[in-house]
């Protein structure tokens, strides 16, 4: 026993004998410390035990008198070791030893240290009390949290806890120990499932934004709209690894519906912006357009009124040779009928306005109708040696419709072609048949359209030219007649261009049955003949005027008349020229027109009265034109012209502001 007990690795112990004489192996060494107890028989227990005897004493005394060996399992028994005593913890046994004749002679003590055991277990006891104190703690936390959170574990998304707010949220307080689609069934097919698994496979936290989600705040309830922004975490289990998602939940939809309410309603407020920014730039534009054209309305009633008065006063005085007869009568007339022709596109743009015109439908030939315009626009067209052809099918000529307004199309079409179109030029006119519809187009190779001016080319009173500068007069109306014409009749009318002097087509669409009709009348009265009153005389002998006017017709007339008082005249038809002159020669008084050509009057005072020295700044200037109102006045008073006289004025009239004029410059004028 005693070699077997020495040679164990064990730590064995025995006391033997009635004064319980301790022997211990090698293996004591390490475990109780060495140097306090040397192994040798002869020391008793308590002797060499006496800091833990107390402790193992009586057990070892039990042991002895019961004869019943006993186990003590991770007991603490301190020992006095390296020095110092301590607390070690042991699982240890005792057990009677017996001599040769049945008697108890001993005890034999196994035993094997556990303090590092029992440690380990003290601190993974500590750290799961912790855990667990820590999340009762976070449950704690997570319950008076004011948004919804919820814990997800395993591949189905079961849940672990649910908080009040959650609960809420979801209008179910049953969740916990679900999995999420039995749960919350009305989730399958929104795609929240798929969005946990991505989290979990992606290892990565998922931010939603005012997500919109459908829920039955109650089962069996229909689905209500609800708007969350939450955000899912992926949790790990004790191994590392990825087991669940934690989601935060917070609801959003007051503020979701409130801030669509205020989108809505802001986006009423801009609509409304923008309409009444719209309608305020509509209501601007028309009143541009308005002034723009009762500008160019008067400007262009006056222009042929002056010449017709003119030549009509100087008839009436006898102050023309018999040669010159002819001209102004062909003068006047020529006037007269574009007035005419103004006057009723201004009648017409009324009546469609309030909706008077009426078509007088009945059967026509359309090819006589065209070939009646071209009659009509040719002598506009030979004067300035454009060539017009034509190409009309005769089985085109068949229809319905309004031959006097079907004309008035046809009419305005050629003359805006021949108007546009630069000397030389040529103008074609196409008629065909196309299945029900005849079809009209006229080809120029005049300057074209601008892509922007395009899509406005019929509206009324638009025009591509400034109203001062422009070199083609009108009033912006024909083209619009023109359309509204066309579309009475059920056809269309377009225009293009390939732009800025690369000529024009406009190509009409007809109908063979026109059945549109109006309700009133076409009343197209003809002007009234005016009282010309007595031409008064005035000599103006030894004066020198540069008559300014790009119409040939006034130029003539204003030289006529102050040539007839004896005044020294020289014209021109442009800005450039009249400087030339003027460059030349300075006259004894300057009379312009405003609306020119590339330049207007306002340009070429300006540049007399600040490019030809002490003599352009002196020399008497009259604005003759058909620009009429008071805020023309005020502009050809500020450029720098003396005078403001509007077109038409009689001759005599005429006289006395020359006379008048040339006068106080003599008088202010030193000697």
């Amino acid at each position: 026993m005693v070699g077997v007990m020495l040679h164990s690795r064990q730590p064995m112990f025995l006391w033997w004998g009635p004064e319980l004489i301790q022997l211990y192996n090698d293996a004591y060494v390490p475990s109780f410390g060495v140097g306090k107890h040397p192994r040798a028989l002869g020391q008793r227990g308590s002797e060499c035990w006496e800091e833990i005897w107390p402790i193992i004493g009586p057990q070892i005394d039990d042991v002895r008198k019961k004869g019943r060996a006993c186990w003590f399992e991770d007991a603490l028994v301190p020992i006095f070791r390296n020095g110092r005593l301590e607390d070690v913890y042991w699982t240890y046994g005792y057990s009677p030893v017996f001599d040769e004749t049945g008697q108890i002679a001993g005890v034999l003590v196994v035993c094997s240290e556990t303090t590092a055991r029992v440690q380990a277990l003290a601190e993974k006891e500590a750290a799961r009390l912790l855990v667990t104190s820590e999340r009762e703690r976070l449950f704690r936390f997570f319950e008076q949290a004011p948004a919804g959170i919820c814990l997800l574990r395993g591949p189905d998304f079961v849940f672990e806890f649910a908080n009040l707010q959650y609960q809420r949220l979801v209008g179910r307080s049953d969740v916990v120990g679900k999995p999420l689609l039995v749960a919350l069934p009305e989730l399958i097919g929104q795609g929240f499932d798929d969005l946990l698994r991505q989290v979990v496979q992606s290892d990565q936290v998922f931010v939603g934004r005012e997500v919109r989600v459908e829920l039955a705040r109650e089962p069996g309830d229909a689905l209500s709209e609800v708007y969350c922004t939450f955000i899912y975490s992926p949790m790990r289990d004790a191994t590392g690894a990825v087991d669940g998602v934690s989601v935060f939940a917070l609801d959003v939809t007051a503020q979701v519906i409130a801030r669509k309410e205020s989108e809505a309603l802001e986006a009423q407020r801009a609509a409304a912006l923008t309409t009444a920014q719209r309608e305020r730039e509509n209501a601007e534009h028309a009143n541009r357009t308005k002034d723009e054209f009762l500008t160019t309305a008067s400007h262009e009633l006056r222009t042929p009124l002056s010449a017709i008065l003119g030549w009509a006063r100087l008839l009436r005085g006898g102050q023309l040779e018999p040669s010159a007869y002819e001209r102004a009568v062909e003068t006047i007339e020529r006037n007269a009928r574009a007035q005419v022709r103004l006057i009723e596109d201004i009648l017409d743009g009324s009546r469609i306005i309030t909706g008077k015109l009426r078509l007088e439908i009945r059967r026509l030939d359309l090819t006589q109708l065209v070939q009646a315009a071209l009659d009509g626009v040719r002598p506009a067209a030979e004067a300035k040696d454009i060539t017009l052809t034509s190409a009309l099918e005769a089985d085109a000529a068949k229809m319905v419709g309004d031959p006097e307004r079907l004309q008035q199309v046809v009419w305005n079409l050629c003359n805006n072609a021949i108007k546009f179109t630069p000397k030389g030029g040529a103008v074609t006119v196409r008629l065909r048949r196309d299945g029900t519809d005849v079809e009209l187009e006229v080809i120029d190779t005049g300057q074209g359209i601008e892509p922007d001016f395009l899509p406005h080319v019929f509206e009324r009173f638009r025009q591509g030219e400034g109203s001062t500068t422009r070199r083609y007069g009108g009033l912006g109306l024909g083209l619009a007649l023109v359309r509204y014409l066309v579309e009475a009749h059920g056809g269309s009318v377009s225009a293009q261009s390939a732009g800025l002097g690369r000529g024009a087509t406009f190509r009409v669409r007809l109908p063979v049955q026109a059945v549109f009709q109006r309700d009133l009348e076409s009343v197209r009265p003809t002007p009234e003949p005016s009282l010309e009153p007595e031409l008064g005389m005035t000599d103006l002998t030894g004066v020198s005027v540069l008559v300014v006017d790009d119409d040939t017709d006034t130029r003539e007339l204003v030289e006529a008349v102050l040539r007839g008082s004896g005044a020294t005249v020289t014209t021109a038809s442009n800005v450039v020229a009249a400087l030339r002159k003027l460059e030349d020669a300075m006259p004894t008084l300057l009379l312009s027109d405003v609306g020119m050509p590339e330049a207007d009057g306002y340009e070429l005072i300006r540049r007399v009265r600040t490019q030809l020295g002490r003599a352009g700044a002196e020399l008497p200037a009259i604005a003759l034109t058909a620009y009429a109102r008071e805020e023309d006045r005020r502009l050809a008073t500020a450029a720098g012209f003396n005078r403001h006289v509007a077109k038409p004025v009689e001759p005599a009239e005429l006289l006395r502001i020359v006379a008048e004029m040339v006068a106080n410059d003599r008088v202010t004028r030193p000697a």
